[in-house]
C-alpha cells in the first residue's frame, strides 16, 4: 500500500513540506517529493542496520528536518519510533533507552556525546546513527547518517507485514511515583473519527503549521503529523524562543500550531511594542493543551491573537483528543473542558461514586502548577479526601526545574500547609534513585 508521502509527492511534489528556519539566517527547505525520497533512503538505511518491523528506534534531537524524517521513515518500515527527551539527565536517558528494548539510536550530532557518556548503561544498543553533524568519536559504534544517506536508493523500502502496527510510537511520560513510563500507541484512531475532528476544528489543506515546543512531546508531534498527513507545510523552530516564534508566524503566515501554556505565556509576556512588530493575524488554529491554560492566559492570548483561533483540547498520550472547547466558548465558559470530540462518547460515573461506591476514599496528587495554585480549594473539595500526595517529578517538569529539595521547597511547603489546614495525611514523593543505597537508608 502506498505511503501518504508517496501520494503527496505525486500530487504536489513541489510544495514545501518542512521549512527549518533558524535565527542565524540558515534556512533549509525540503519539498514533499524530496521528503518522500529522503525518508525512503532513511528507511533503507535503518533496514540496512538491522531494524525490522516492530523494532523500536530511539530518536533524539531538537526540531529539524531530520527529526520529522525519522518519524516517517520508521512508519514506512513498520518500526516503532521512541522519542527521547533531550532535557533528561544522563541516567534518565539511559533508563529510557534501555527500558524500551531498542537496539538502534538515531541522534542529532549535538546530543551524540550523551550516548558516549551512558554507553556502559545501554548494552542493548548495537549502533548509534548520528545526523546533522560530526561523529563524537572515531568508533564503529557511531555511524554517520550524513555520510551514508546519499548511497541509499530512493525507491520505497520493503513494505512491512500487514499485521505490523502502522505509525506506532512509544512515548515516555514522566513518572510521578517512579521511573518514566512508556506509553505504546498505535495509529488506533478511526480515520473517520479523525476526519470528523479535523473538520470540526476547521483545518485546511493550505494551513501552515508551526511547531511550538519540542517534537518529543506527544502533542506537538501528533499535530505536526496531522499537518504532514494533510499535505500542509510545516515550519519547525529548532528551539523555542518567544520573539523568534513571532518572527516565524509573521514571515511564513503560519496559521496553526499546538502549545502548552508556558510558551504562550512567554510570548504574551513580551512587551506590547515587541509583539506589535509582528503580524500574527494569520493564526487560525491555536490548539491549547498539555496542561490547562488559565483563564488569565487565555485573556492574554486573545488580546494579541485572532479571537476565532483558540481551541482547547483535553485527552491523553494513550487515547488522543477526547473533548474540545471551541473559540466561541473560551470566555463564555471559563473552566470548561468543552464538549466531546466528534464520535467520542464520554460517560460520567458520579452517580456510581455516590451510590454503591460511596465508601471510596480519595487520595489527590498535586503535581502541576495549576494544582499547586489551587491546593487549598482542592484539599477542601470533598469530605472523602483522605490525603494529598506531592508529585515531585511532574511538578519539576511543569516548573522546568531540577528535581532537587531546594527547587521544590516552596511547592512542597504549599502542599504541607494545605494538608495541615484540612487535617489530611500527606505523602511525599518516594525516593527515586534506587541505585543510591545511602539515600535509600
Amino acid at each position: 500500500m502506498a505511503d501518504i508521502l508517496n501520494a503527496h509527492a505525486q500530487n504536489f511534489g513541489d510544495r514545501p513540506a518542512v521549512i527549518d528556519d533558524r535565527p542565524d539566517g540558515n534556512v533549509l527547505t525540503i519539498t514533499y517529493a524530496e521528503l518522500d525520497d529522503y525518508t525512503n533512503q532513511l528507511g533503507h538505511l535503518l533496514v540496512g542496520h538491522g531494524v525490522k518491523p516492530g523494532d523500536r528506534v530511539v530518536w533524539c534531537g531538537q526540531n529539524s528536518i531530520g527529526v520529522v524524517a525519522v518519524m516517517s521513515a520508521a512508519r514506512k518500515i513498520g518500526a516503532t519510533a521512541v522519542p527521547l527527551n533531550y532535557r533528561l539527565s544522563d541516567d534518565e536517558a539511559a533508563y529510557v533507552i534501555d527500558h524500551c528494548d531498542a537496539e538502534i539510536v538515531y541522534v542529532d550530532a549535538d546530543f551524540a556525546p550523551m550516548l558516549e557518556r551512558v554507553r556502559e548503561s545501554i548494552p542493548k544498543i548495537r549502533e548509534v546513527l548520528v545526523f546533522d553533524g560530526e561523529l563524537p568519536a572515531s568508533d564503529s559504534w557511531f555511524v554517520s547518517v550524513d555520510g551514508e544517506i546519499s548511497t541509499m536508493p530512493t525507491s520505497s523500502p520493503p513494505e512491512p507485514p500487514a499485521e505490523t502496527a502502522d505509525g506506532a510510537t512509544m512515548i515516555y511520560t514522566s513518572g510521578t511515583t517512579g521511573k518514566p513510563k512508556g506509553a505504546f500507541r498505535q495509529r488506533a484512531t478511526d480515520p473517520t473519527q479523525m476526519l470528523a475532528m479535523l473538520e470540526h476544528i476547521g483545518y485546511r489543506l493550505d494551513d501552515i503549521y508551526l511547531t511550538t515546543g519540542p517534537l518529543y512531546h506527544s502533542g506537538p508531534a501528533g499535530f505536526m503529523s496531522i499537518a504532514v498527513t494533510m499535505g500542509q507545510t510545516v515550519v519547525v523552530q529548532r528551539k523555542f524562543n518567544a520573539e523568534d516564534w513571532l518572527r516565524l508566524v509573521d514571515k511564513y503566515r503560519c496559521s496553526s500550531t499546538f502549545s502548552a501554556p508556558t510558551p504562550i505565556r512567554m510570548i504574551c509576556n513580551l512587551p506590547d511594542e515587541t509583539i506589535a512588530n509582528y503580524d500574527v493575524s494569520s493564526m487560525r488554529v491555536m490548539i491549547a493543551n498539555a496542561a490547562p491554560w488559565s483563564f488569565a492566559l487565555k485573556q492574554q492570548y486573545l488580546s494579541h491573537f485572532p479571537a476565532h483561533s483558540l481551541f482547547e483540547v483535553y485527552g491523553s498520550t494513550e487515547l488522543g483528543v477526547n473533548t474540545i472547547l471551541r473559540p466561541e466558548d473560551q470566555l463564555r465558559k471559563p473552566g470548561s473542558c468543552g464538549k466531546p470530540s466528534p464520535m467520542v462518547e464520554i460517560r460520567l460515573y458520579d452517580e456510581l461514586l455516590q451510590g454503591s461506591c460511596a465508601d471510596i476514599r480519595f487520595h489527590v496528587i498535586i503535581e502541576s502548577t495549576d494544582g499547586l495554585a489551587n491546593v487549598m480549594e482542592i484539599a477542601d473539595a470533598s469530605s472523602r479526601i483522605d490525603s494529598l500526595l506531592f508529585g515531585a517529578v511532574d511538578m519539576s517538569a511543569d516548573l522546568r526545574a531540577a528535581k532537587t529539595w531546594e527547587t521544590l521547597l516552596y511547592a512542597r511547603s504549599r502542599v504541607v500547609h494545605a494538608a495541615a489546614r484540612y487535617d489530611l495525611d500527606l505523602l511525599d514523593v518516594p525516593y527515586l534513585n534506587l541505585d543510591d543505597q545511602t539515600g535509600l537508608e
